[in-house]
């Protein structure tokens, strides 16, 4: 990651907003990887500091909001209390984190952080449920009408590839580069419709007009991650049996 002069700029602003509460500054996500775009990526970053109270944080927000709103700099702020507890409800997103992210202030909080198999179960089984009752929800608020069907599928795909990704760390230490790999590697681990996803996925990147019957993909789509749900239980259930 290069040091812009914009990043050293919110960089030195951080230090004098928390000065010696300020214990990292760590920057994750496209602006790590390489794929971040200028014009409309966010900057993500993680601010840990010793303490932090809500009133303090009322404090700062005028001068963190131009960076926010001008800038689009996205950070979260946590106490390195904090950190320990929320990695063991978001492993999806900490695994994902420990990954790719770079230390530009401070010492390196992530490195020390042990994620748990286990706890990465229990929130992909959570969050393949919560998008089940989600999809059905909104089959039935906006009808069965060719258009909103497709809009349904289309708005939930890539978050449905980045539950196979994480659901893939169950199975294998190291996963592929990109997510659709991810689903032909899922693949090899335990019998599901990964074609449907890669459909789904073809479809909206070509924004092109889906050629089958929209229902036919969306109760494949349904059965897949029910079959996804199915395996996430049985393996979860192993491991306690």
């Amino acid at each position: 990651m290069e040091l812009t002069n914009k990043i050293n700029q919110f960089i030195d602003r951080i230090k004098l907003i928390f000065n010696e509460k300020l214990v990292s500054i760590i920057f994750y996500g496209s602006i790590v990887s390489g794929a971040h775009q200028q014009k409309t990526s966010d900057y993500n970053v993680l601010i840990i500091v010793d303490a932090m109270r809500i009133h303090e944080l009322h404090r700062i927000s005028k001068d963190l909001s131009k960076w926010i709103l001008k800038y689009r700099f996205s950070p979260l702020i946590f106490t390195t209390e904090q950190l320990g507890m929320l990695s063991r409800v978001f492993p999806i997103e900490f695994f994902d984190l420990q990954e790719q992210y770079q230390v530009v202030y401070g010492s390196d909080v992530l490195k020390s952080i042990s994620l748990s198999i286990e706890d990465l179960k229990r929130q992909l089984i959570y969050e393949w449920n919560q998008k089940i009752i989600q999809i059905r929800s909104r089959v039935l608020i906006l009808g069965t009408h060719p258009q909103e069907l497709k809009k349904i599928l289309f708005s939930s795909s890539n978050s449905a590839l980045v539950l196979i990704q994480a659901t893939l760390r169950i199975f294998q230490k190291s996963i592929p580069a990109t997510k659709v790999e991810c689903l032909v590697a899922l693949r090899q681990h335990f019998e599901f419709d990964f074609e449907i996803f890669q459909m789904i996925h073809q479809f909206k990147q070509d924004n092109t007009k889906i050629p089958l019957n929209e229902f036919e993909i969306l109760e494949r789509y349904f059965q897949a991650m029910e079959q996804i749900v199915v395996e996430l239980y049985q393996n979860h259930l192993k491991e306690h049996f």
